[in-house]
């Protein structure tokens, strides 16, 4: 039987959980029955060396990279000067227009100028939503299509009637969560029978032998007597790290002894420098940066924190849960999609106050925590058995 052939399209492999999302599915799917091509802006990454050796890595076609490639990338322009002058005036009219989220419009003045992909594919996957998912849809020639989105689209500020259009297109419109899927389905009714729940593919046998890895990192402190906070996320508004840093500033005054590392990279990165400078906390907390292995920081922890606004599914959450690392997260809309209760970790309102509290009840309330630690043992050992409802979108009905 002949392979199935699929385009998958991923932006770049930098950081983020679409793209560990994406790497973690490449790593389960069979090189037997599968022929991929992965579609990237550019051949590195944090996670790119973690890509299974029989996926070809394509590169993307011109002019869609100009889309990857800021106005200041001189080195990509130099010998397109037109595409650079496209690029200044397109991108100034996205930021002063308020009808579109600024990809949204991108997209839709540089749709005509990007040709159609010429290879066919039985599936063309996008792994994420925004250009991934048009490019899928208006570009590509597939007998199904499948669009991603990684979020709760509610707070995503894309306009609905613009990518009403596309999902109708597609074959199904997947995301990662039911929470999230029911927002979809109510917002988009027209769509609901072909909008799936697809979790992301959680590793538990490779997220195990990664975290055994040796941990010889001096950015990292791990203190013996005292709690081990970690934090794992790109430095950006919707992740709040600055509430983290609140709230760590709650937990130095009431005498609480503890280190709260925060893994990741992103925007924010000086803000929350000179914040945590300003709170007294250079002592405190480390901001270490992006780390291909976050598992073996996990494994010395004793709590992993989430302060995000809001999230989709947090990849991080499903990879602490596995190694049997309670979680403390906000109530933002998707959040008991990842956490149970009480049972698998904490939920608490969105205040430093809240997640200062309930930092401080895990770890003084010693039967809670083992009570968690043992339900994570014994429920989580990761889902690649998930993999099977993949085979089904990608294969349909007729195979």
């Amino acid at each position: 039987m002949d392979k199935i052939k699929i385009l998958m399209i991923q932006g770049s492999l930098q950081a983020g959980g679409a793209e560990k999302a994406m790497v973690s599915l490449l790593n389960t799917l069979p090189e037997e029955k599968y022929d991929v091509d992965l579609m990237l802006s550019a051949r590195t990454g944090l996670f790119y060396d973690q890509l299974p050796k029989w996926i070809k890595i394509i590169d993307q076609p011109f002019p869609f990279n100009c889309l990857s490639h800021k106005p200041t990338d001189w080195h990509f322009y130099v010998h397109h000067p037109i595409m650079w002058i496209k690029k200044v005036k397109r991108t100034w009219i996205a930021k002063h227009q308020h009808k579109l989220h600024l990809i949204q419009s991108l997209w839709r003045q540089w749709r005509d100028d990007i040709p159609e992909f010429e290879k066919e594919y039985d599936v063309a996957y996008g792994g994420q939503e925004g250009m991934c998912n048009y490019y899928v849809i208006d570009k590509v020639k597939a007998k199904r299509k499948i669009v991603w989105i990684h979020n709760d689209y509610d707070k995503l500020l894309y306009n609905a009637d613009f990518d009403r259009s596309y999902f109708n297109r597609a074959t199904i419109v997947a995301t990662m969560s039911q929470e999230a899927r029911l927002i979809l389905q109510k917002i988009f009714p027209e769509c609901a029978d072909h909008v799936q729940y697809l979790a992301n593919i959680t590793n538990g046998r490779m997220i195990y032998k990664m975290s055994e890895e040796q941990l010889d990192d001096h950015n990292f402190i791990h203190l013996q007597k005292g709690l081990n906070i970690i934090s794992v996320g790109r430095l950006c508004a919707v992740k709040n790290f600055s509430r983290a840093l609140d709230t760590a500033s709650l937990l130095k005054e009431e005498g609480i002894l503890f280190h709260w590392t925060i893994i990741g990279e992103g925007s924010e990165r000086k803000t929350l420098e000179q914040k945590r400078h300003d709170l007294g906390l250079d002592n405190d907390v480390s901001l270490i940066g992006l780390r291909s292995n976050p598992y073996k920081y996990m494994a010395h922890s004793d709590v992993l924190v989430v302060t995000s606004d809001f999230e989709g599914k947090s990849i991080a959450i499903d990879e602490a849960q596995i190694l049997g690392l309670p979680v403390i997260t906000t109530d933002y809309d998707t959040a008991p999609d990842a956490v149970e209760n009480g049972e698998t970790g904490i939920i608490c309102s969105m205040t430093s106050e809240a997640i200062s509290h309930a930092i401080k009840k895990l770890s003084q309330d010693r039967v809670l925590y083992n009570h968690i630690k043992k339900v994570l043992k014994d429920k989580h050992e990761g889902n690649v058995e998930e993999i099977e409802k993949y085979y089904a979108a990608f294969e349909g009905e007729d195979n």
